[in-house]
């Protein structure tokens, strides 16, 4: 078979080719149409859709079923609730810089106290001063023992504490935690201007729920806890009680008394009283106290490694008490929330501190036998 011959055998096979194959192309919705030239060329174009076919498409996406990972994701993604500018609010839609913690995050978290907050919360920390007097932190700006204004407050329940004593009540049957960074002066006052920890607890209501817990660890430390609610009177009137004791050994030994001087324990209690007498009202009085009865004064200086001992006739103490009691009183008129909150806190501190003590927590610190100061704090008001 010679060239000639082949060419035209190839030329054949293109022309059926494009002949037949090529409509079938344009048939099968690749958007594009078929046409024969007068030089029997075939021309393809692109089909430009009519303007209902643009319309249906249009609808089809609209209403075109989400796919089984978005769907996954919009069921387990659920929207957080905050209360931060004094009405509910989701969390994306509020314009302040904070961390929110729900009741789920409390409990993988074990959050307990607002101490424990810290590790999970940038920019903010809160420093033991010993004896329940606590020292916030946010962005930098902290409060101070001396001063009973203080740039950082915490609201629980809507009831406000800034005073460094008492600052770390423990967190019991609690529903949601909000940290807010900045100045919050405009809704909560002259004592957010760094800051606000807003804590909002369970309610008591016609659920009646339970929870126990021990907790043992190094140094003999124990630790129980008790909390409960529920309905006194049916839609009318509900009860909440919680407590927790708390107890651990110290670490610096008095050779001379025995023991040792910095045990740690204190004691938490707290019921929450809630009326209900109509839907648009609400009566609640909760009251609250919180004990330590610690050793040495336990200073915030890095521990140097090895163990510690003194050797003394006097034993130091700190030993503190913090009393709440709060009136919260909420009427709703029509789109409105008439609130009335009063609050008593009583705070008294009495403490020892034995300088050897804390000459063995601080080697820098010079030792002087049987040298002991007696601090007094008189009983604060607020």
């Amino acid at each position: 078979m010679n060239s000639p011959t082949v060419r035209a055998i190839f030329c054949v096979t293109i022309i059926s080719l494009l002949l037949f194959a090529v409509p079938v192309m344009a048939d099968q919705g690749t958007g594009l149409t078929f046409q024969m030239a007068d030089n029997n060329t075939a021309v393809l174009k692109e089909k430009k859709p009519t303007e209902k076919q643009l319309v249906a498409e249009q609808q089809e996406n609209n209403t075109q079923k989400p796919t089984s990972r978005q769907a996954h994701i919009e069921k387990h993604l659920e929207e957080i609730t905050v209360t931060a500018q004094k009405r509910e609010e989701s969390v994306q839609e509020v314009p302040i810089s904070m961390t929110v913690f729900d009741e789920i995050a409390i409990e993988d978290s074990k959050i307990e106290s607002v101490q424990d907050i810290a590790p999970y919360t940038s920019n903010f920390a809160l420093i033991d001063k010993s004896s329940g007097v606590f020292s916030p932190v946010i962005r930098g700006v902290s409060n101070t023992f001396s001063k009973i204004s203080q740039p950082i407050s915490i609201i629980i329940d809507g009831i406000p504490i800034s005073n460094a004593q008492g600052f770390n009540e423990a967190l019991m049957d609690i529903e949601r935690i909000e940290v807010l960074k900045g100045p919050q002066g405009t809704l909560y006052g002259k004592e957010a201007e760094a800051g606000v920890i807003n804590i909002v607890t369970k309610k008591p209501d016609n659920e009646t729920r339970g929870k126990i817990g021990v907790e043992l660890g190094e140094d003999d430390k124990r630790q129980y806890t008790f909390s409960a609610s529920g309905p006194v009177v049916k839609d009318k009137f509900y009860i909440g009680v919680s407590a927790k004791h708390y107890e651990k050994d110290g670490f610096i030994e008095n050779t001379l008394l025995g023991g040792y001087t910095d045990d740690r324990e204190h004691d938490y209690g707290r019921i929450h009283l809630r009326y209900t007498p109509a839907d648009e009202l609400e009566i609640s009085l909760i009251s609250s106290k919180i004990e330590y009865d610690d050793g040495n004064i336990n200073y915030v200086i890095p521990y140097t490694p090895g163990d510690k001992s003194v050797s003394t006739d006097e034993q130091g103490y700190d030993q503190s008490s913090t009393t709440t009691h709060a009136l919260k009183i909420s009427y709703d008129i029509n789109d409105y929330l008439l609130e009335s909150i009063t609050t008593y806190r009583n705070l008294k501190s009495d403490a020892l501190l034995n300088e050897a003590a804390r000459a063995a927590e601080n080697p820098k610190v010079m030792y002087t036998p049987n040298c002991g100061i007696k601090r007094k704090i008189p009983t604060i008001y607020n």
